[in-house]
């Protein structure tokens, strides 16, 4: 597929009856209420780019029959067409290890990536951070700037890529979270038994070393129990089980971890075979976690929460495949469109918001190189929280888009859209990596 710059894409998708925006900025506040010390967030990467067909995006035989694609317009297989309807959208087969969960999951589809490069690292880091300049923060580490708790430790764990950390202090690799002794010496033989300054610093590094020796218990402790029931072989599953340990000893608060890798989702052949058996495989492992998140208190401790209830689980690609054949049986990278799961006991879940389109070659100006169709994300209307109906992009211009009026906001969802959300439920309104703007206003619980 030929790369448009953003001023020839407009264009085309006016011609094509598509529409496209620039970002809005939403007036806002620098900082909500003070967040909850006890709110763990778990980022799982799918590398490799993941088929939003064959999951949380997809179309019917029925559908397919009555667009009447051509070969060149969509790379079709049973499995492909083979759909659940969940609520107002369609699941593909490699859900199937979710279906039990499908109430706890808030999908996003319709999301728009970056129209400049269809490469996995400039889309990846876009995805992982909110900001299309490369080497901007990931957000769990901006995340943590914004909320001012620099003691908030970050596990991490990447398949090869550089850990976009901002510098960062508080970090541990999850390779290292099962190799961690309980013994925490303490500093001194005795402690002061008086009220000099002296004495209640070292009485405050005793409390703060017993403290951390209790977690660090903790943490071998889940690690044993989740990798009795989630191990793998998978080096990032592996990590995943690791993070989930760490963030539930509350030795960690935050993680992300790449759970497939480049190679296992980037399908340019065999997608029939491949795609599916590691996407599938992928959810397997995220529904095993889920499971032990639901059985397991919060630091093991019967009075907390569990610790489902306290995290937030947010799973990402850095774009999705295209509809049509890359080749004989593969895929190609599609930027113009994508979809993100969350899930944890703050989600409201059982929904699917955002949609989108595929626009058949003869949709689209055949002058800008665009091969086969355009799997493409549906612009946004901010006000009612739905996808653009039909009427309501025959009703507008192109200046009207990524442009709020007290009567209107239309705009894609974009990258950023879902960080500044999540952001929102932890206390932060302004993370320093993307500018203040539109907000999804359904995913959390009140």
């Amino acid at each position: 597929m030929i790369k448009m710059d953003r001023r020839q894409f407009i264009q085309a998708a006016v011609n094509a009856g598509l529409v496209y925006s620039v970002s809005s900025m939403l007036p806002s506040s620098v900082f909500a209420q003070e967040a909850d010390s006890d709110k763990l967030l778990l980022v799982l990467r799918f590398n490799g780019a993941w088929d939003t067909l064959l999951m949380t995006d997809a179309r019917s035989k029925e559908y397919l029959n009555t667009a009447a694609f051509s070969t060149s317009e969509f790379l079709a297989f049973d499995e492909r067409a083979a759909v659940k309807q969940y609520k107002n959208g369609q699941l593909g087969v490699c859900m199937e290890p979710l279906s039990g969960y499908l109430d706890d999951l808030c999908i996003i589809n319709g999301v728009m990536m970056n129209l400049q490069s269809s490469a996995h690292e400039t889309n990846r880091e876009y995805m992982s951070s909110g900001n299309v300049t490369s080497g901007t923060t990931f957000f769990p580490f901006a995340l943590a700037q914004a909320m001012q708790k620099p003691t908030h430790r970050i596990g991490y764990h990447m398949e090869y890529e550089v850990l976009r950390d901002g510098n960062y202090g508080e970090k541990v690799s999850t390779k290292n979270l099962n190799s961690f002794s309980e013994s925490a010496d303490d500093p001194y033989e005795t402690v002061l038994d008086d009220d000099t300054p002296a004495a209640s610093f070292q009485k405050n590094i005793l409390a703060q070393k017993r403290k951390e020796k209790d977690t660090i218990a903790v943490l071998n402790k889940l690690v044993e129990k989740v990798n009795a029931v989630a191990s793998s072989t998978n080096t990032g599953m592996a990590q995943a089980s690791l993070a989930l340990a760490g963030l539930g000893s509350g030795f960690l608060k935050m993680a992300q971890v790449d759970i497939t890798s480049d190679g296992s989702l980037d399908t340019h052949s065999s997608h029939k075979v491949s795609h599916i058996k590691n996407l599938s495989a992928g959810f397997e492992h995220v529904a095993k976690l889920i499971k032990f998140m639901k059985e397991t208190p919060y630091k093991l401790d019967s009075a907390n929460e569990s610790l489902f209830d306290v995290t937030t689980i947010v799973m990402t690609s850095e774009f999705a495949r295209t509809a049509s054949p890359d080749g004989f049986d593969g895929t190609g990278h599609n930027q113009y469109n994508n979809s993100c799961i969350l899930l944890g006991g703050h989600v409201k879940g059982g929904q699917i918001i955002g949609e989108s389109q595929i626009y058949k070659l003869s949709e689209i100006k055949a002058s800008y190189g665009i091969s086969g169709s355009l799997f493409h994300a549906k612009p946004f209307n901010f006000k009612t929280q739905k996808a653009m109906t039909k009427a309501e992009m025959s009703g507008i211009t192109i200046d009207s888009i990524g442009t709020c009026t007290p009567n209107s906001c239309f705009d894609y969802i974009y990258p950023e859209t879902i960080w500044r959300t999540v952001a929102q439920q932890f206390g932060v309104n302004l993370v320093s990596t993307f500018p203040t703007g539109n907000v999804l206003k359904n995913i959390f619980k009140s």
